[in-house]
């Protein structure tokens, strides 16, 4: 038995000190799809965790009853966290490759400006992303609309991104 032990222990973690490679397609057309896949060393990201085109189980949804304004909470609390999550996260991951073209529209003309404005940077950070990245952002001040396609591979050691990931579940705690 601890020989069984001993030996899921070091299958662990030599899965937490090879590198992982992530691979996240988007897509809006004809439906909206998200497919993110997984791999291990050089190889493709061939393992599927999550696919959108899937037909999802029926079940019963949680409704907006009384504990909708505590999920708003949690909500603000996770999006107050993101923002250093993600840039301690993205301190640890390598950009392999990145193909974005996103085409969006909040309804409001004012409202569009400002995101097309907050997202500047993301586009004008060439020296972060990979030779031949493409990010194109064209914001649609007429009407509310989301539409794009996108292909990112990303590498990382999961051993790197556990200090990111405790900080974030500290934060939220």
């Amino acid at each position: 038995m601890s020989a069984v032990l001993a030996a899921l222990g070091l299958v662990v973690a030599a899965v937490m000190l090879l590198p992982m490679r992530l691979r996240l397609r988007l897509d809006s057309d004809p439906v909206p799809r998200l497919r993110v896949g997984a791999g291990v060393c050089a190889l493709p990201p061939r393992l599927p965790l999550v696919d959108t085109a899937r037909p999802h189980r029926q079940g019963a949804r949680p409704g907006a009853g009384a504990g909708a304004k505590a999920s708003w909470r949690a909500r603000s609390r996770v999006l107050a966290a993101l923002p250093r999550a993600g840039v301690d996260l993205l301190h640890r991951v390598r950009i392999e490759r990145c193909h974005l073209t996103l085409r969006f529209g909040l309804g409001d003309p004012a409202a569009t400006g400002e995101m097309f404005g907050r997202l500047a940077p993301l586009v004008a950070a060439r020296w972060a992303m990979p030779r031949g990245a493409l990010l194109r952002t064209e914001p649609d001040f007429g009407r509310a609309v989301l539409e794009g396609q996108g292909d990112l591979v990303l590498r990382a050691i999961p051993v790197l991104l556990v200090p990111a990931l405790v900080r974030l579940g500290w934060a939220l705690r």
